[in-house]
């Protein structure tokens, strides 16, 4: 129906600012509780990375990391 529901962000096009940090591509997911999906991805073999009220960094357990987002905060 035309709702963003996940977006893409890539790494740096050229050379990264900081040359320790590879070009990369973190996933974005629009969800409806950012809590229990980090809950969910723990009781899965997953890890928090990062955790406030709108957006959680999420690690699974084969090591991709995403992020989830509040449809309220995006």
């Amino acid at each position: 129906h035309g709702e963003v529901v996940a977006r893409i962000e890539s790494g740096a096009l050229e050379a990264a600012p900081d040359p320790t940090i590879r070009p990369h591509w973190q996933i974005h997911f629009r969800v409806a509780d950012v809590a229990a999906c980090a809950r969910a991805a723990e009781c899965h073999g997953g890890s928090v990375l990062r955790e406030d009220f709108e957006e959680a960094v999420l690690r699974d357990a084969d090591g991709a990391q995403f992020t989830v987002t509040s449809r309220r905060g995006g």
